[in-house]
């Protein structure tokens, strides 16, 4: 393997194309240590570990906690050490609708057009039957509804067959809604995608014993999310305006793209290709020396899209060099 090291001048590869953003949000919910609490409101403490910086807040200290579904995500290779525990409405709170959990606030995600599709991943579990928020997208679209944008969430309504549940505000002020085929039991993990195309939602989940993700159901939509600006939360909902439906139970790894994944691409897919990139460049070209050639498109795209890099200055030396970080690159195998 070769990389190319680019000094001497003022020295630029260009591109002919502006990259998507494909993955807005990714919160692993790793931070601190079991048995510890963070106890500090409002300063972004809970990490989006993409580039757009969605950090989220606690309110009222949930707690972080060894017990984990997934050691390692299949899909990244990440090790995964911790989730983060609720208590919901269990303790006493002040007003007593008061619970803990996470949220947004003023982050650029909030604003973001989900226009033409979305995936919403995440990883639960809930310690009691009840209406419980696992994560949602504040606001009320449609006064005459009770809906907020966007909401997965364990349903109570159909006892004794309580099931898992995700539903949105389209682009129409319509309420998509898809239910679980089988009714969630206490205390066991549930790996959650839920999935817009602008024409259809869907509803995957992978439970504890299960190889992979199960189509649960599928309903027509028109367009994504509806346009709001309302906070991203994390085990609290909204419903008619006013926050509600605080998780008592445990939620990990979180992850909002703007586009719909493919089943084989979500988080706690085994032996799934990752995100088809919109480019990717390996720098292999050459051999131990230099490239002088200008706007030639050299460097080459290796996803196929044919967005190749030039270099651009009036004298180039990029340099090719076989001192490189790893011999095989691990997501790949190349």
């Amino acid at each position: 393997m070769k990389k190319y090291i680019l000094s001497l001048l003022a020295l630029a590869l260009v591109a002919t194309v502006a990259l998507e953003a494909k993955t807005l949000a990714y919160w692993r919910l790793e931070e601190g240590s079991a048995g510890s609490t963070h106890t500090t409101d409002l300063d972004g403490y809970f990490a989006d570990t993409t580039s757009y910086s969605n950090n989220m807040s606690a309110w009222y200290y949930p707690a972080p906690d060894k017990d984990v579904m997934l050691p390692v995500i299949p899909q990244t290779g990440a090790t995964n050490e911790r989730a983060l525990s609720f208590m919901g409405n269990q303790i006493n709170f002040s007003p007593s609708s008061y619970g803990q959990y996470l949220e947004t606030r003023g982050s650029e995600i909030e604003t973001h057009a989900f226009t033409n599709g979305f995936t919403v991943e995440c990883i639960a579990k809930a310690r009691t039957f009840n209406w419980f928020t696992i994560v949602g997208k504040d606001g009320r679209p449609d006064p005459g509804a009770g809906f907020s944008p966007f909401k997965i969430l364990f349903r109570y309504d159909n006892w004794p067959n309580p099931k898992i549940n995700f539903e949105f505000t389209d682009m129409a002020t319509n309420f998509p809604i898809v239910h679980s085929t089988f009714t969630y039991k206490l205390d066991e993990w549930y790996c959650i995608a839920v999935v817009c195309d602008g024409n259809n939602a869907s509803l995957y989940i992978k439970e504890e014993n299960d190889s992979g993700y199960e189509l649960e159901g599928t309903v027509t939509c028109t367009g994504g999310i509806i346009d709001s600006t309302g906070m991203w939360t994390i085990a609290r909902g909204m419903w008619e305006g006013v926050e509600t439906d605080n998780l008592y139970g445990s939620v990990d790894e979180v992850r909002i793209c703007d586009t719909a994944l493919n089943p084989n691409q979500f988080l706690a897919a085994s032996g799934g290709a990752p995100v088809t990139p919109v480019a990717y460049w390996r720098f292999e070209e050459g051999t131990n020396g230099i490239h002088q050639g200008n706007n030639d498109g050299y460097y080459v795209d290796s996803s196929g899209n044919g967005n190749n890099m030039s270099t651009e200055v009036s004298e180039t030396r990029s340099t090719a060099n076989s001192d490189v970080p790893f011999a095989t690159v691990p997501q790949t195998g190349e």
